[in-house]
């Protein structure tokens, strides 16, 4: 009876053996990568072939894994491959001629020793005949490698919903890159599409895959403790830790998940170390801001697909809108929305930017309020959106947790910055921002707009101007939080004064050649100016200064009110409202 386990345990000592892998094994005998790992461990009803057998040990013997022929020929027993397999032709090959008869100089169950170590522990060069009349020095005791304990991937308890193109991408640049990070804002779901791929590829690697969370470790100087503890070695000390784990992942082939790394980054060269000391081992980490690490590739985790006209994607056919179903049917078995309540979860999804954490927390409301009912709720949405799985970590139980953890990693200055960006309630760009939070150099201000962005708290929008935004959710927070300073009115009022000379500007120039783009600039920064002519009304009693400023926002607006409809207009009057 063929015995493919003690076959692919055998192929596996061999090449090892020799620094070689198993990609490079497929590659040179002609297979796929992914077909060899499907045939040598059974997946997928793939079959190795007696061909594939015999391809295999015939390469293994040209890389020097087989000493003599017994040995090559034991390889094929597992699979009950007949030695005349192998094409009486192949022996005069040079690699096959050159193998010895018998294994005198070899133990039978020792690890094969390729022919030019061999030569270097008999003293004599690679190169020198070896006299087969008197057997070699025996070889060196190998030292004992640790042995890998890790515990198994997390079993997540609800299917994955869409993320069809993400799993594609992470698997195609986990096959190009040995450092791949996801990256993305807290409650993308970047740890279950980790936890995804990694199933998805756990058949690449021949000792297949772990998963590190890191979210409990607050000393960054532990990192390499609890690396190597997570995987079962017992380091006698943090000074040895990393030493340790080296020995333990030479040479082999495993993929390791790494989880919430983003406050940890001082020693996150660790991670660089091991790489280097193990050729045949590839990362994947999830951290909100990327590692910054030489030869790493960062994926940003988007939100999840919304229905939009743009793409002609429908409610029933948005992830974000499945997700929302699946998760209310949980909370209750008979929830059955009918086209009003899609189109009102399609609205909620939309409110909450698709961020998979917002749309569970808010689709678990559904046992007490229909989708028609909570859609005017989420104005407040970092009081609504609470209650999560008890057995989720703290920072998922509620957004404004999620929110927390990003906001406490950032340094003071960028805080500030942060905060005073909850002003903009639509696209801005640095001169904005600068204007904004009172800081006279733009260029200064961008690269820490680029810092904000780089740590998943700002979205950036490509173009000749960069600009940034923030999600609602995110929004909501920094506003929040400017709120308990003692900045907001100032903010607002620079807020206020920035878009008032950006209106009156625009507004001079509508006569010129370039009256369309200028509209356009202007509807896109409608948001912001709508903002600012509500923050006027709400001063204006006590306040001349911003009723004034008001006023004459409103009245700059008006060639964009009239080139975009009357609707837009009295919108617009209404949130002013300026007596």
């Amino acid at each position: 009876m063929r015995d493919l386990r003690a076959f692919r345990a055998a192929v596996r000592q061999h090449r090892r053996a020799v620094g070689r892998t198993q990609q490079q094994l497929a590659r040179s005998i002609g297979l796929h990568p992914d077909v060899l790992s499907h045939k040598i461990n059974g997946t997928d009803n793939a079959v190795l072939t007696t061909s594939d057998v015999v391809g295999i040990v015939t390469m293994l013997a040209s890389w020097g894994a087989v000493a003599t022929r017994a040995d090559m020929l034991a390889l094929l027993d597992p699979m009950e491959v007949p030695p005349d397999a192998i094409p009486a032709t192949s022996w005069s090959v040079p690699s096959l001629a050159a193998l010895r008869e018998t294994g005198n100089d070899v133990a039978a169950s020792g690890p094969v020793v390729p022919p030019a170590a061999r030569a270097q522990r008999s003293g004599k060069p690679s190169g020198a005949a070896v006299s087969l009349d008197q057997p070699p020095a025996p070889p060196q005791p190998v030292a004992q490698r640790p042995r890998l304990t890790p515990a198994p991937l997390p079993a997540p308890a609800t299917a994955l919903i869409g993320r069809e193109r993400e799993r594609t991408e992470v698997a195609t640049a986990v096959a190009a890159s040995r450092l791949v990070t996801l990256t993305g804002a807290g409650g993308t779901g970047k740890t279950r599409l980790a936890l995804q791929a990694a199933r998805d590829l756990a058949g690449n690697f021949a000792d297949g895959v772990a998963f590190i969370d890191l979210a409990p470790v607050r000393d960054s100087s532990l990192m390499a403790t609890t690396l190597a503890r997570e995987l079962g070695l017992a380091s006698a000390s943090a000074e040895t830790a990393e030493a340790d784990l080296k020995v333990a992942l030479r040479d082999r082939e495993l993929l390791l998940v790494v989880d919430n790394v983003e406050h940890l980054l001082d020693e996150t060269e660790v991670l660089a170390r091991m790489l280097a000391a193990d050729p045949a081992i590839r990362l994947l980490v999830t951290s909100r801001i990327a590692l910054r690490l030489y030869g790493e590739r960062t994926l940003r985790v988007p939100p999840l697909h919304l229905p939009g006209a743009a793409d002609g994607t429908g409610a029933e056919d948005s992830e974000a809108v499945q997700l929302f179903i699946v998760r209310a049917r949980a909370a209750r078995p008979d929830f059955a929305p009918d086209g009003g309540e899609l189109a009102a979860i399609a609205e909620i999804c939309a409110a909450l930017d698709g961020l998979p954490l917002a749309i569970e927390l808010a689709a678990a409301r559904t046992r007490l309020y229909p989708p028609r009912a909570l859609l005017p709720m989420l104005r407040s949405r970092l009081a609504l959106l609470t209650g999560g799985p008890r057995d989720a970590p703290q920072r998922q139980q509620t957004l404004r947790a999620t929110l927390d953890w990003s906001h406490d990693l950032l340094p003071p200055l960028a805080r500030r910055l942060f905060t005073h960006l909850g002003a903009f309630a639509g696209p801005f760009d640095a001169a904005a921002a600068a204007a904004v939070s009172g800081n006279e150099d733009p260029v200064v201000t961008l690269q820490d707009l680029v810092g904000l962005a780089d740590q998943s708290l700002l979205e950036v929008i490509a173009g000749e101007t960069p600009s940034f935004r923030m999600l609602q959710t995110v929004r909501e927070y920094a506003q929040e939080r400017l709120a308990e300073t003692r900045e907001l009115d100032l903010v607002q009022r620079r807020h206020l004064e920035y878009f008032l000379t950006v209106a009156l500007a625009a507004r001079a120039g509508l006569n010129g050649p370039g009256q369309a783009g200028l509209l356009d600039e202007m509807e896109k920064a409608y948001p912001n100016f709508r903002a600012a002519l509500k923050f006027a009304y709400r001063q204006a009693e006590h306040d001349s200064r911003c009723l004034a400023d008001g006023l004459r926002l409103a009245a700059a607006l008006r060639p964009l009110w009239q080139q975009r409809g009357p609707r837009r207009g009295r919108a617009a009057a209404r949130s002013a409202a300026c007596p």
